[in-house]
């Protein structure tokens, strides 16, 4: 899936429920596929492993330029949107498709994050690639369960 986590300040926001970040399920393509939680064309459902799949019927070790650059797209349109939400300073990106993708999809995803973006804050932002690799996010989790949601994630 597309998952997130949102630091302010090195700790982790948390939200009422546990699930602040979770921005695979924004909206990026209003009569897309319908996603695993059963909205239709949450970005989850338009660039995860699975669903390019399904959408496309191979693998997305096998995407073409063409396909990249959509997932790209979208992810950038996602990204405007938390960015202008949140007056975000940098993103990292983590997941075997992103990262399985390579420059390709970072620089989709920067190209199409500047001719979309709007407020002069959120121009500029840094999207990086996680250090950890594919297994970022899992360590992250694991970092949560380790020091506890309302401890200091960068300690």
């Amino acid at each position: 899936g597309v998952g997130g986590g949102i630091v302010i300040d090195g700790r982790l926001l948390d939200g009422g429920q546990g699930n602040a970040g979770h921005w695979g399920h924004l909206i990026v393509e209003p009569n897309g596929p319908l996603c695993n939680c059963g909205t239709r064309g949450c970005l989850e459902s338009m660039i995860a492993g699975p669903h390019i799949t399904k959408r496309y019927g191979i693998d997305p070790k096998d995407a073409t330029p063409e396909i990249i650059d959509e997932c790209g797209r979208y992810f950038a349109q996602a990204l405007v949107c938390v960015a202008h939400t949140l007056d975000l300073e940098m993103v990292t990106v983590a997941g075997s498709v992103a990262l399985g993708f390579g420059d390709q999809f970072f620089t989709s995803v920067r190209k199409h994050y500047d001719e979309m973006v709007g407020f002069p804050f959120a121009r500029g932002l840094k999207i990086v690639s996680a250090g950890l690799g594919a297994d970022t996010p899992i360590i992250g989790a694991a970092a949560v369960g380790l020091v506890g949601i309302d401890r200091d994630v960068l300690a």
